[in-house]
């Protein structure tokens, strides 16, 4: 039985406010009356423990606007983590256009009584350094932080040190607890036992593989045109998954049970002996702004939860469940508005929470500056009947 619940997204504009000669404050003619600004998505009252005022990213000043993107969350029982990189421009108002003055990764830390911005990186001035946005895999478990494509480091208090950082070409990270993690980058997978990073022994085989998944008695890796490989302890296994779709995130359940999301859309799993197509319950099918790419996955037991950059999906291991909806909507030939969900993590099936970004709107401090919206970034939290924002 597969059960949908959809949520469809309203596009809410807060309003512009026009720069003047580069000296005015963007959102100094807003209306302080106004309703504060809230997610394009049905969520109820209450946050996550006793944390009371919902993330709010850095805001620009002096008629400039920033663009975000979320990369990046991950969870433990004592905080949330989130990282989000955003483009920062100034108005040209001698030609309407905009200038990108710099480009930033911020990483946020919410212990459960509010959000506080932790570490900041800026990369070039004036420029933008592909290595600072791309996209942050991995999680925060005993104070060990994964950072796809900058570093692999420890977190202590607010500080984040990077004690590693011959590691900084790692793609992808995944992290079992205090004591293991796996980190893939090429053809090698790195193993950290607690103290130091090292190599697995052995080449990946040589196919294009860019996500990993592992415990403590099991690794797999997927990627490239239905690449899957799986450690057998002192080599690699090669799998076939039957199809030749690019594999985007990969999440096992124990007992060699593995799920894989395609860039296409597509779900498959591994009961253990054969791999097989599984179809779900995808509502955006049809839609003329279908987002297809499967990008994170997560899971606890036997449920797995993964999100398209439109809706948040649970399988219960019996039933799946469109738990969200939130599309964009096409105007004037363009898809436009909706909720963009980059990655979720999880403590529990009760305890699910998502970065995203509001598409459809505005910051209320800043003017628009360019054709497409600067966005909204904040986090939901599924707690295991209704979505919250915190």
């Amino acid at each position: 039985m597969m059960r949908t619940r959809l949520m469809v997204a309203v596009a809410l504009v807060l309003g512009t406010a026009a720069c003047d000669g580069g000296t005015t404050l963007s959102g100094a003619d807003a209306d302080a009356d106004a309703e504060p600004w809230r997610p394009p998505v049905d969520v109820v009252e209450g946050g996550w423990r006793d944390s009371s005022e919902p993330w709010d990213p850095p805001v620009p000043w002096d008629c400039r606007y920033a663009r975000y993107q979320p990369l990046g969350i991950w969870s433990e029982p004592t905080g949330i983590f989130t990282t989000y990189g955003w483009e920062e421009f100034r108005v040209n108002t001698g030609t309407g256009g905009a200038e990108l003055l710099g480009t930033y990764v911020s990483l946020f830390h919410n212990d459960g009584a509010g959000w506080t911005e932790s570490w900041r990186r800026s990369c070039a001035e004036g420029g933008s350094d592909p290595t600072c946005i791309e996209r942050i895999a991995g999680r925060v478990t005993g104070g060990l932080l994964g950072w796809g494509s900058s570093a692999v480091g420890l977190t202590v208090g607010s500080d984040v040190m990077f004690p590693w950082p011959e590691l900084s070409g790692l793609g992808d990270i995944f992290v079992v607890n205090e004591r293991l993690a796996y980190g893939l980058r090429e053809r090698r997978v790195f193993l950290f036992d607690g103290s130091t990073w090292g190599p697995l022994p052995g080449a990946v085989p040589a196919m294009s593989f860019n996500a990993i998944w592992g415990s403590e008695s099991e690794i797999w890796v997927v990627g490239g045109t239905g690449a899957v490989a799986e450690w057998v302890g002192d080599g690699w296994r090669i799998h076939d998954a039957r199809t030749v779709l690019a594999f985007t995130t990969v999440w096992g359940t124990g007992g060699r049970h593995v799920w894989a999301g395609t860039a296409w859309g597509r779900l498959f799993h591994y009961d253990g002996e054969t791999w097989s197509e599984v179809s779900w319950p995808d509502a955006s099918e049809g839609s003329s702004c279908r987002a297809t790419i499967i990008l994170s996955m997560w899971g606890a037991g036997d449920t797995v939860f993964f999100n398209t950059a439109d809706q948040i999906v649970r399988w219960d291991g019996t039933d799946f469940e469109v738990l969200g909806y939130w599309p964009a909507e096409r105007t004037s030939g363009e898809c436009r508005g909706g909720v963009r969900i980059q990655a979720l993590w999880g403590n529990a099936v009760e305890e699910v929470f998502a970065a995203a970004v509001d598409a459809g709107t505005l910051r209320p401090e800043c003017g628009s500056g360019a054709s497409n919206p600067a966005g909204t970034p904040f986090v939901l939290y599924w707690d295991g009947a209704a979505f919250r924002w915190i």
